[in-house]
């Protein structure tokens, strides 16, 4: 299952990627838990792009984008992207 296939099983309301990335980033944005690349991350992620994506987004090597995946997941104690992107935010703020 890719993260796109997850987003879009959710049912979670809007389903534009801007609309979920402004909703969730400013959700987040004030959380002490997360930096501010982070959460930019995150709310790409959520939004269905893929860690090439993301990097071309932010200007960043895939493999920083890698690491700031792997340092939110430890963070919220999960295992997989997947997981991350359907963690309701009240688990993880």
């Amino acid at each position: 299952m890719s993260i796109k296939d997850a987003r879009r099983g959710s049912g979670s309301g809007d389903s534009s990627a801007t609309g979920l990335q402004v909703r969730w980033h400013a959700r987040l944005q004030y959380s002490p838990h997360f930096s501010a690349r982070e959460l930019e991350v995150l709310a790409l992620l959520r939004a269905g792009r893929s860690i090439r994506e993301i990097g071309v987004a932010l200007v960043i090597d895939e493999s920083i984008v890698k690491a700031h995946i792997g340092r939110l997941l430890r963070k919220v104690g999960l295992n997989s992207r997947i997981e991350l992107t359907m963690q309701p935010f009240t688990k993880i703020e």
